[in-house]
Formats: structure tokens, C-alpha cells, sequence
């Protein structure tokens, strides 16, 4: 991204990248504890919206960004918005799924969150170049975030079709048993 849609040096491209996803890192983990409370005190489908939607105005910041600084201070919305979607989605899910499956919905939640990462490197590298291919080499990276912003989008639609009530385990409590001598 840095090098084509900014034209930096492979090694100011680097130092970028990892400022950038330090800054990531670091948004990441100071807004997913405020996420959580935010979570509890405001309901979770409001607040995962309102994380996609910061998440997703950074995306696009970076997008257009004109310069690398922008870009770079764009990804501190993002940061936020996935610190208080990782804890707030979590919180749905721990809240709507019954206790007694809880690992086996959790490590579903996990194995889907891990694969943003790969499948973003999957999808982004074709639309690169699709988009490259057409309106020339910078394109292609803004493209691949502002598609990026897209899923989000899609994710929060998707999240309507939740019902966001907690499930309590049925019944599941055995009669106790006498043992006879």
C-alpha cells in the first residue's frame, strides 16, 4: 500500500508499516476494555455497529488518504473500532450461545476471526490487481481497503439477523439418583 499508493521506498514503506501496525496494535488493546463496559451498559448490536462503523471510516481514511502521516493516523480509527468490536462481539456471543456448547461456538468465533487476516490477503491481492490493471498501480491498494470497509458493512447488515437475547441452557439439571443397599 505504501509503495504504491504513496510511492515510498521499500525501506520508508517498511518503517511505515510497522508504525502503522504498531499504532493498530496499540488502539487495539487500549479500546477493547472501554469496549466491553461500553457492551454491557449500551446493549452489544449498537455498540459492534458503532465499532464497524469507526472501523470502517478508518479504512476509508486510509483509503484516500493523500499523504502516508494520514494514513497512518487513519489507522487509529480502525484500531478502536476493532478493540471495541473484538470485546463486544465476544460478549454477544458468550451471551448467545447455550453454556453448554460454549467452546465448540467460541472456537467457531475464533477460527472466523482469525481468518479475516488470510482472507483479506486472499481477496485484496485479485482486486489489486483488477483495479491496477485498469487505473493504474496506486489504485489497486485503496481499492483493497475501501472493499475492506465494504465487509464491514455487509458484517453489520448480517448482524441484524441476530437475536440478541441471552440463551440460557435448557434444563439440563439430573434428578438425583438413590442407591440402594
Amino acid at each position: 500500500y505504501f509503495r504504491r499508493s504513496h510511492g515510498l521506498s521499500a525501506d520508508d514503506a517498511d518503517a511505515t508499516v510497522f508504525a502503522a501496525t504498531a499504532i493498530v496494535g496499540v488502539s487495539t488493546a487500549l479500546a477493547a476494555i472501554p469496549g466491553g463496559r461500553m457492551s454491557d451498559r449500551f446493549g452489544r448490536r449498537p455498540v459492534i455497529w458503532t465499532a464497524g462503523l469507526v472501523a470502517g471510516l478508518g479504512l476509508i481514511g486510509v483509503a484516500v488518504a493523500p499523504s502516508p502521516e494520514v494514513a497512518v493516523a487513519s489507522w487509529v480509527p480502525f484500531g478502536i473500532g476493532m478493540g471495541i468490536f473484538l470485546s463486544a462481539d465476544w460478549a454477544l456471543m458468550a451471551d448467545v450461545i447455550p453454556k453448554h456448547t460454549a467452546g465448540r461456538y467460541m472456537g467457531i468465533l475464533n477460527a472466523g476471526t482469525a481468518m479475516a487476516g488470510p482472507v483479506f490477503i486472499i481477496v485484496a491481492g485479485p482486486v489489486q490487481d483488477l483495479v491496477a490493471a485498469g487505473f493504474g498501480d496506486a489504485a489497486g491498494p485503496r481499492v483493497a481497503m475501501a472493499v475492506a470497509a465494504g465487509f464491514i458493512g455487509l458484517s453489520a447488515l448480517a448482524l441484524t439477523r441476530v437475536d440478541p437475547r441471552r440463551r440460557e441452557d435448557e434444563d439440563t439439571t439430573v434428578a438425583p439418583t438413590t442407591v440402594s443397599a
